[in-house]
């Protein structure tokens, strides 16, 4: 398809724009990043209201605190041919002290999942979690760390990860990542994924991806680790859009992430 138009919706305007921003130019695309200021539990509570009956585009422009421009870019460009909606577990927005907490947190976003399932549909979008937030593309030690599959968080420390992946995370600065260094983070992603979910730590298919790797089975698998056993596996699905959006055209997927 010539010029698509992709809308990127994403929690923050500083290191999530930043992020995806620097994937889309290393993969060449061009895309339009639209920041909510707002956690994926804090969007859930405000589409319950309006039990999810608005095309996600109308449903931005009516949230407070995000920029003019950004709700002046919707207006102009929509409707979009893709729409990517990558936002962090959070848990800890609830008091995760108290397990029915945790559990409602999980509801949440797992109804966020079912109903954002479709990147070609301009009114829904696909979602992406990551866990158990951003900073996972970088918490690892090297572009394609094989120890990644040991990377985990206990519940109860989610609150300091971020300054566990300043201590034990990649130092290089994301100005210096390159489309080859992304494509070994989004393969590692990808592997990590199928450990958790197969329990594999290998290449998986294509087709397999597309059946055994989706958001709602690896959302699942992290949901019984973490009722179970209070710790979340650490994973950038952020990653998978690549994946999605090129799929296996010209061996893409083959040639990058087996």
């Amino acid at each position: 398809m010539d010029n698509p138009k992709i809308l990127f919706i994403v929690e923050g305007s500083v290191r999530e724009k930043k992020l995806y921003e620097k994937i889309t130019k290393e993969m060449g695309i061009s895309a339009n990043m639209f920041a909510v200021c707002a956690n994926i539990h804090m969007l859930y509570t405000e589409l319950k209201k309006e039990e999810f009956h608005l095309n996600i585009d109308d449903f931005l422009l009516t949230l407070e605190g995000v920029a003019e421009e950004d709700k002046a870019l919707i207006k102009k460009q929509r409707p979009f041919t893709y729409i990517y909606l990558i936002f962090d577990l959070d848990l800890q927005h609830y008091d995760i002290s108290d397990h029915k907490n945790v559990e409602r947190g999980l509801q949440d976003v797992r109804e966020m999942l079912s109903k954002f399932d479709n990147e070609t549909d301009p009114t829904i979008g696909k979602m992406y979690i990551n866990y158990p937030m951003v900073e996972s593309y970088r918490d690892c030690e090297k572009f394609f760390d094989e120890n990644y599959i040991n990377r985990t968080v206990e519940l109860t420390k989610i609150v300091d990860y971020k300054k566990l992946v300043g201590e034990r995370g990649l130092k290089i600065n994301l100005s210096k990542y390159t489309f080859d260094s992304l494509i070994k983070l989004t393969k590692q992603n990808i592997y990590k994924a199928n450990y958790i979910v197969n329990d594999k730590f290998k290449a998986i298919s294509y087709d397999e991806y597309l059946n055994k790797l989706t958001q709602e089975k690896i959302f699942e698998a992290e949901e019984n680790k973490i009722l179970k056993d209070k710790i979340i596996s650490v994973l950038h699905s952020g990653f998978f859009f690549m994946a999605d959006y090129w799929g296996n055209k010209e061996k893409f997927y083959d040639k990058n992430l087996t």
